[in-house]
């Protein structure tokens, strides 16, 4: 076995010593083979009875012959070959690479492959170019490359498909040409992708983007505004064959204004200064040019426009002309004026009421990407009934359904942008009073050109609107508001009521409006009275004449108080004091000639109606009676908060009823006075009552506690995520903008022009007569004197905070409220002056019955109280 191994062994070593081995680049293997396997092919037919082996994983290549010559031509053939196939790279920009290999670079290809003999070709990365051939070669090459590289540095820079006619504009004279002829550098626009590819020598290229970004954005002195048109105005600031556009370039030297073919927008391009004063010409422009739009009708819709009034109710308080014709109705005034005539028109005729918010391209896409999830709308769309989509093509947020429900989801909306784009949107609230004074489209256009920002009227929310990227021109638009909001208030006085004095309006107006028309008569001036804010509005043209009329009106306010007077009575006293059958009450109104009535919203107050001199008389009896209850009702009272007194009840009255079972107590709550009293039983049985009382307002103030820890998370959550996409909004100095919609501005129109009725004389309902503070104290009838009685008080002192925002406390109050509960509800006077009649207890003169007072309370539209999803709401940025 041994003698056989040997001889094996012996023939392996005489054959390996005719093996010659060369090793190379396993990338020069495919030219050694050659196409094909030509090379290698060749090499075996011109060294007959050689065999090449090649490894193309390894590179190792085995040569077979028993002729050591032979085996030295296939080597040196290898050599030859490797020698010839030498690599090198050079790196180079992806942006590059087509001018390499496309006809830009031709002729440097083919000096390189043609005249040096080196392959060129691209590494898969798309970061190097491989150059193959002799080491002198593709040295030569690579410099010549090099070169080449240097002199086709590529940038590209984004072009909005909007400003792609601009490269072209001009002819000879294009951005295009401009920027070739004085960088020299070449440009290219490729549409696919909307960019334009810059192409020289590095330091020239740089120089032609910084150039062409100027043009298109702006800066060191070179202003660019892009305005939105109204489609209806569009055609009025072109001018007839461009005439308009033409002449304001002429008038602002340097001035190159472009209307953007596929979208309402201008932008205009220049010197900063000149496009300012341009932005101004073209706004006023847009804000003061009448409109047309005609609106086609068919017979049914004609026929429902041509009833009484209708016209009249849809133009009300908006400055248009309307003309009805048989197939159309025609609407002309101002852009802003026609759009809002037209969604109203269009509720009556189609049911459905659409409005919009319109936002800047930037502001649009911000909160396109928060609202991404469908069902951040969805929340709004339950808890208003009204429809909300995204429309890209003229940025805006679109909301339909009927109006009230649009105005509630707008609501909400405001609130949301609010949130989304801090100290970039800011709402300012204005009284309808001032709305048609504030409102003047020259002076709104004014405002908007010299803050920048873009200033509009809602007239669903009564308010105006100021939006801008840019926090300090939001913050210069809404003192500009404010100014001339105080301007307009010198020549108006508002005499806002409460929600207790509902009464006294129809007392200002007067049977058939008789009073209110004696009163702008008389002083020359006009009264606008708004059920649904509770005010009264003097408009005049001089101070004097308003203050006049302010003092007449005072007359009616004083004298009415006068003729009207209500008294608290304790629920434990009501029927006593009615009497069985109401005889108590009807037997003192016949006494005293004068109407006593029970409100129906208020079931402890009345109100006693009559002359003077009845009403003074009667009112001094009901107090003796009080005085007399209460003498032998001992009580205890004290002062809580409005917002314990639903705890405190209960679900219809469940907890307070538990409470005096459990303490044989009677418990009576005052809603106006703010008073809570105990009666009867011992000290012991009252102060149980009072402690479970407590009890209750500390779970109240627990759960207080609790919202306000939320809010407050949920504000730094806010704080968080804005220092982690931007930095803090600060003006000039560095100090931070204030949150503008924080406080709905022009609600209250300046501390010494919201006057509110003099209740010092005779005005009793500002404090609940017949409520006891210690124990069984005799009130005494005394209407202009009557001492402040010092009361226990029950308070939330952890009140929630005011610190955090409105729009982080309106949304956490859309996250966790019932949107069925605290619906708005509009002031309603129902049957003659003051309401509907009760007859089971109440009496008149004359009259053996009494009216409950129907007083339904006005509450503001407001994003936070009212509207609400239980589901939740979130919103991501």
């Amino acid at each position: 076995m041994k003698e056989a191994k040997n001889l094996v062994q012996k023939y392996i070593d005489a054959f390996d010593s005719k093996v010659r081995q060369v090793d190379v680049e396993p990338s020069l293997i495919p030219a050694i083979i050659g196409k094909g396997g030509a090379n290698i092919n060749a090499l075996r037919k011109e060294c007959k009875g050689a065999d090449v082996d090649v490894d193309k994983d390894t590179g190792v290549i085995k040569i077979f012959s028993d002729d050591d010559e032979t085996k030295e031509v296939i080597v040196k053939a290898i050599e030859k070959i490797v020698a010839e196939n030498q690599t090198t790279f050079v790196e180079v920009e992806k942006n590059v690479i087509g001018a390499i290999f496309g006809e830009v670079g031709k002729e440097m290809r083919n000096s390189i492959i043609d005249g040096m003999g080196v392959n060129i070709g691209i590494d898969p990365s798309d970061s190097k170019i491989n150059l193959r051939g002799t080491v002198e070669k593709i040295t030569e090459a690579a410099k010549v490359l090099e070169e080449f590289i240097a002199d086709n540095f590529t940038s590209e820079f984004d072009v909005s498909p909007d400003d792609e006619a601009l490269l072209f504009h001009g002819g000879s004279d294009s951005l295009l040409n401009r920027i070739e002829a004085d960088h020299d550098v070449k440009a290219n626009f490729r549409k696919q992708r909307h960019v334009l590819a810059i192409r020289g020598r590095e330091e020239n290229v740089n120089t032609a983007v910084e150039a062409v970004s100027k043009f298109f954005n702006g800066g060191d002195g070179f202003g660019v505004e892009k305005l939105k048109v109204p489609e209806g105005v569009l055609g009025i600031v072109i001018g007839k064959g461009g005439s308009n556009i033409s002449k304001l370039e002429k008038d602002y030297e340097g001035i190159n204004i472009h209307v953007h073919r596929n979208s309402n927008y201008l932008s205009i391009r220049g010197p900063v200064e000149k496009v300012n004063e341009c932005r101004v010409d073209i706004i006023t422009l847009m804000a003061t040019s009448r409109v047309t739009e005609l609106v086609p009708l068919s017979p049914g819709q004609h026929e429902i426009l041509a009833q009484p009034d209708i016209m009249k109710k849809i133009t009300n308080d908006i400055n248009v002309n309307v003309t009805l014709s048989d197939a159309s109705l025609k609407i002309r005034g101002v852009s802003t004026d026609v759009a809002d005539t037209k969604a109203i028109l269009m509720e009556h005729l189609t049911g459905e009421y659409e409005a919009s918010i319109i936002l800047e391209p930037s502001q649009f896409s911000k909160v396109s990407a928060a609202v991404r999830d469908p069902s951040h709308f969805e929340r709004i769309r339950k808890a208003t009934n009204a429809s909300i989509r995204m429309d890209s093509t003229e940025s805006a947020i679109i909301i339909s359904g009927k109006r009230s429900s649009v105005k509630k989801a707008k609501t909400f909306l405001t609130g949301v942008l609010d949130f989304l784009l801090p100290s970039q949107f800011a709402k300012l609230k204005v009284p309808k009073p001032l709305v048609k004074s504030m409102n003047d489209p020259a002076a709104i256009a004014k405002i908007s050109a010299d803050s920048g920002s873009t200033v509009s009227f809602d007239r669903d929310l009564h308010c105006f609107q100021v939006q801008s990227s840019k926090p300090e021109s939001v913050f210069q638009a809404t003192e500009m508001l404010k100014a001339r909001l105080s301007e307009c208030e010198k020549l108006v006085v508002v005499v806002r009521l409460d929600a207790s004095d509902l009464w006294l309006l129809p007392k200002i107006i007067g049977k058939g409006g008789e009073t209110v028309k004696e009163l702008q008569e008389e002083s020359g001036c006009k009264f606008d009275i708004s059920k649904e804010e509770l005010l009264v509005a003097i408009s005049g043209e001089s101070e004097d004449a308003v203050s006049t009329a302010k003092a007449s009106l005072d007359k009616i306010i004083e004298q009415a108080r006068k003729e009207c007077v209500f008294v608290n009575i304790p629920d434990s006293a009501m029927s006593a004091f009615i009497g069985k059958g109401g005889t108590n009450i009807r037997q003192l109104a016949e006494d005293h000639d004068v109407d006593i009535e029970r409100l129906r919203k208020e079931p402890s107050c009345i109100r006693i109606q009559g002359d003077e001199a009845s009403v003074e008389g009667a009112h001094v009896a009901v107090i003796a009676w009080l005085n007399d209850w209460e003498a032998s009702h001992v009580g205890k009272t004290v002062e809580l908060e409005e917002a314990f007194i639903p705890a405190i009840l209960g679900k219809q009255g469940s907890t307070v009823s538990t409470i005096q079972r459990a303490t044989r107590c009677k418990i009576d709550i005052d809603r106006r006075g703010l008073t809570l009293t105990v009666r009867g039983g011992d000290e012991s049985n009252r102060e149980e009552a009072l402690n479970k009382v407590n009890e209750i307002i500390d779970e109240e103030k627990k759960k207080i506690l609790e919202r306000e820890a939320e809010i407050l998370e949920n504000k730094k959550k806010k704080n968080v995520l804005n220092e982690s996409t931007e930095a803090p909004d600060s003006d000039s100095n560095g100090h931070s903008q204030p949150e503008f919609a924080s406080r709905p501005v022009g609600l209250t129109i300046g501390e010494s022009k919201v006057i509110k009725p003099n209740n010092t004389k005779n005005q009793f309902a500002s404090r609940p007569v017949g409520l006891t503070i210690g124990e069984s104290k005799v009130i005494k009838p005394n209407n202009s004197k009557n001492p402040t009685k010092k009361k226990d008080k029950i308070t939330g002192d952890n009140k929630p905070s005011n610190k955090s925002s409105t729009a982080a406390q309106n949304l956490f109050n859309l996250l966790v409220s019932d949107p069925r509960q605290n619906q708005p509800t509009e002031v309603l006077t129902k049957g003659s002056e003051d309401g509907t009649c009760d007859s089971s207890t109440s009496s008149t003169t004359g009259v053996s019955a009494i009216t409950e007072i129907n007083e339904d309370n006005v509450n503001d539209i407001h994003l936070g109280g009212h509207y609400k999803s239980s589901s939740g709401f979130s919103v991501r940025v």
